[in-house]
Parts: C-alpha cells; sequence; structure tokens
C-alpha cells in the first residue's frame, strides 16, 4: 500500500475515501477517514480561505493525504505487530 500516494490536483474534482487512500481493513479507521475527508472537503469548499474551487480541493487533498497516509502506516503497523509472536503483549500495552 503506497503511503507517499499523490497526484495533480484538478481544478474541479477530487476523491474522498477509500477512492482517495486505500486503508487495510483493521478497526474502521477506513470509514472514519471517509468521514473525515468528507468533513474536510466540506470545510475547504464553503469556507472563505480560498480563491477559487481549484484552491480548496489542492487544499483538501493536501491535508488529507498527509493525514491519510500517517493512518495507514500507523494501521499497517499495527496489523504487522498482531501477526508477531509478542502479539498479546502488544495488545495489552494499547489497551493499557
Amino acid at each position: 500500500m503506497p503511503l507517499d500516494l499523490t497526484w495533480k490536483t484538478l481544478p474541479n474534482l477530487t476523491m474522498l475515501g477509500d477512492a482517495a487512500h486505500l486503508m487495510p481493513p483493521y478497526a474502521g479507521e477506513g470509514v472514519n477517514m471517509a468521514m473525515q475527508d468528507a468533513l474536510e472537503l466540506s470545510r475547504c469548499l464553503t469556507g472563505e480561505n480560498f480563491a477559487d474551487v481549484h484552491a480548496a480541493i489542492a487544499a483538501y487533498e493536501k491535508q488529507m493525504l498527509t493525514r491519510s497516509s500517517a493512518t495507514a502506516r500507523l494501521t499497517l503497523e499495527s496489523i504487522n505487530a498482531l501477526h508477531e509472536t509478542e502479539a498479546i503483549p502488544y495488545l495489552i500495552g494499547v489497551i493499557s
């Protein structure tokens, strides 16, 4: 799963949720990311901080790609830890 995915921002089109960032099926992070994407995109598009739609989309994509990369990295690390011989101590440490 590429953690450094980027693309050229288009002036009138963007992606969110699974279309924008793959997320392993772990702890519901994919749906959480999609909901956060929708909220951030709506704030960018309806806010007064951007000169036009293209600038709003570019700002949304920048923050979304940074956030989704960090979450995907953490998710992959957690999945890997659960398949190690020290999975039980790892889980106990996460819960405590």
